[in-house]
């Protein structure tokens, strides 16, 4: 059975051969459906299809079409293949064909389903990266990084973020950042999560880390998650976190003369 349906999505994919998976892929891809559907056809009273069998093959069929998505697949290629599927199922079991039709319409709604899903969390994901490369880190003086994490940042552009700041406090060099939080939309403790792997990376490369924006929800969300210190300073104003940074980088000021005379006379006498 695999063998025709295997064809028929070598036939659809033609036009599509740039997309990032080949024919075998997807075939490879879409035979779990076509095992369990087997089982389930042979294992399903006369006139219907139902059991574990062919609870497995429909949660195959979504999540085929889901994968499928998320990998930028033409949708006419994943039609091909339940389509071709059907026709070798038709045409070996003749008298099956009103329940396989039945069957068919259950699995187009789902693999529309699954589709449209995977669709949704590609572009999400899309957007997410757009939003991770574009937040500003910007270096306001040699060793001095600010990084401004703001909008709705969801876990997994928040982890994008955070290396993308690592990256830069290492290329750098830097020796203080200051980590922007206080205009996140929507925030959740999990985004936090992410996001403390800044301070985390800049100890562990010898920076200081003050984080501004850490009030209501955001103060609230820290406290819960239980974010681990990582020496960071934490401040509700922004301001604040970037004045501190700058006193922590800034040189000392020189010593006054005449405490430099008093030291070395105080030292003298000693002797």
């Amino acid at each position: 059975m695999l063998e025709p349906v295997r064809e028929a999505i070598h036939r659809a994919h033609k036009p599509f051969a740039s997309a990032g998976l080949s024919a075998d892929d997807v075939a490879a891809e879409f035979a779990p459906f076509v095992e369990c559907a087997a089982r389930a056809l042979a294992t399903s009273p006369a006139g219907a299809l139902s059991g574990v069998s062919w609870n497995e093959a429909r949660s195959m069929a979504w999540l085929f079409s889901h994968r499928m998505a998320n990998h930028g697949l033409a949708p006419a290629v994943v039609v091909a293949a339940l389509s071709s599927w059907r026709d070798v199922v038709t045409k070996d079991q003749p008298l099956a064909g009103s329940t396989l039709q039945r069957a068919c319409d259950e699995l187009v709604a789902l693999v529309i389903e699954g589709y449209a899903r995977g669709v949704e969390e590609r572009e999400r994901l899309r957007a997410q990266r757009a939003l991770a490369d574009a937040a500003p880190v910007r270096e306001l003086e040699p060793g001095f990084l600010l990084a401004i994490a703001a909008g709705p940042m969801d876990a997994e552009g928040a982890q994008q973020f955070a290396e993308r700041v690592s990256r830069d406090v290492l290329r750098r060099d830097a020796r203080v950042v200051v980590l922007d939080v206080g205009d996140l939309e929507e925030v959740t403790g999990a985004v936090l999560a992410e996001l403390w792997a800044i301070p985390s990376a800049a100890r562990t490369l010898g920076a200081r880390t003050f984080v501004g924006g850490v009030r209501g929800v955001v103060l609230e969300l820290a406290s819960s998650a239980g974010l681990a210190d990582e020496g960071e300073v934490r401040v509700p104003l922004v301001s604040e976190a970037i004045r501190l940074a700058r006193e922590a980088i800034a040189p000392p000021p020189p010593e006054p003369f005449w405490k430099r005379w008093f030291s070395a006379r105080s030292a003298r006498k000693a002797r």
